[in-house]
C-alpha cells in the first residue's frame, strides 16, 4: 500500500512539472527501494526500465533525462561524429544520444551497471552503441574498481568498503589507434575521482583530433584521491589549448583559473581554441 501511495505521489510530481525541490522530496521517500518503473528517454524517444530508488535513474524518470541540460547542449556536438561516453554508468548519455551520434562507445567497468547498459541496448535493438567493459586510464594492464552503495560513484580511485572488482584498464589513445577512430567529436570523462589520470591517457588522441571535452571537477572525490588537484587538470588542458566553460542559465560562459578554485562539483566543457568561434555562442 505505501508503494503505491508513493508511486501515485511521484507520478503526481513528473505530471504537474513539480519545482526540483519538490522532486527530491519524492526521491527521499523511495531512496534505496527497488521500484521499477517504464520511462521514456528524451531525445531518443527509447523505454527503457528504471530503477528509481536510484538517485540517477529517479532524475532520468523525471526529467527524462539526468544532467539534462547539457545533455541537449551535447546534441550537436556528437551529431554524425563519434561519441566517446567514459564512465557511462547506465547510459543516460548514450541512450539519449545514440540517434544522433554516428557511433558511441561507452567504457563501464563496473559489472551490474555494464549489465544494465547491455540490456538497455540490446531491449531496444540498438546497434550504433559499442559498450566496453574496462576501465580508461593512464595504463594498460588490470585495475580495482571500488564500488560505493550509490551505484554512480563506483571509483578506481576513491577506496570504498563496499566491494572490490578487477577490471581491464587500458588507455583511450590505445583503443583509438587500435580501431583506427576518427572523427571524434565529443568524450565525455565523469569516473569519479579519476578524471586526470584519464586524460594522461587520451592526450595523443586530444592533440589529434581536437574533441569538445566534457569533464567533472569533483572537488571532493579529487580531495580524497590526494593525487593531483583540479587547478593540475584545467592546468593541462590549457596546456593543450583547450579553453573551458561553464553551462550557466543555458549558456556558455568562459572560465579561468581563478574559477576553478571555487568549484565544489561541476561539470565543465572544454573547446579546442581554434573550434571556439562555431561553438562558443551557443
Amino acid at each position: 500500500m505505501y508503494n503505491k501511495l508513493v508511486l501515485s505521489f511521484i507520478y503526481l510530481l513528473k505530471f504537474i512539472h513539480a519545482p526540483h525541490a519538490i522532486k527530491y522530496l519524492g526521491f527521499l521517500l523511495i531512496k534505496d527501494r527497488t521500484l521499477i518503473i517504464p520511462s521514456r528517454v528524451d531525445i531518443s524517444n527509447i523505454v527503457i526500465d528504471l530503477n528509481i530508488g536510484d538517485f540517477i535513474e529517479y532524475w532520468m524518470f523525471m526529467d527524462g533525462l539526468f544532467e539534462k541540460e547539457w545533455v541537449h547542449l551535447s546534441k550537436e556536438l556528437v551529431e554524425g561524429k563519434v561519441f566517446i561516453d567514459v564512465g557511462a554508468y547506465i547510459g543516460d548519455y548514450p541512450l539519449a544520444l545514440f540517434k544522433l551520434a554516428k557511433t558511441v562507445y561507452a567504457f563501464e567497468p563496473e559489472n551490474n551497471n555494464y549489465e544494465k547498459l547491455q540490456h538497455y541496448i540490446k531491449q531496444n535493438r540498438i546497434t550504433n552503441i559499442k559498450a566496453v567493459k574496462a576501465a580508461l586510464t593512464s595504463y594498460t594492464g588490470k585495475a580495482k574498481i571500488y564500488r560505493s552503495k550509490n551505484k554512480g560513484w563506483h571509483s578506481m580511485a576513491i577506496p570504498y568498503k563496499d566491494g572490490v572488482e578487477q577490471v581491464s584498464a587500458l588507455t583511450l589513445d590505445d583503443f583509438v589507434a587500435e580501431n583506427k577512430i576518427q572523427n571524434i567529436g565529443l568524450i565525455k570523462i565523469d569516473v569519479e575521482g579519476a578524471e586526470f589520470e584519464v586524460l594522461s591517457g587520451s592526450l595523443n588522441t586530444i592533440n589529434k583530433q581536437h574533441p569538445t571535452l566534457l569533464i567533472e571537477f569533483n572537488k571532493t572525490m579529487t580531495n580524497r584521491t590526494k593525487k593531483y588537484s583540479l587547478k593540475e587538470m584545467y592546468e593541462i588542458l590549457l596546456k593543450n589549448r583547450y579553453i573551458g566553460y561553464r553551462l550557466s542559465k543555458n549558456k556558455l560562459e568562459k572560465i579561468s583559473e581563478s574559477y576553478i578554485k571555487k568549484i565544489y562539483l561541476e561539470n565543465l566543457l572544454f573547446i579546442y581554441e581554434d573550434k571556439v568561434a562555431s561553438l562558443e555562442t551557443h
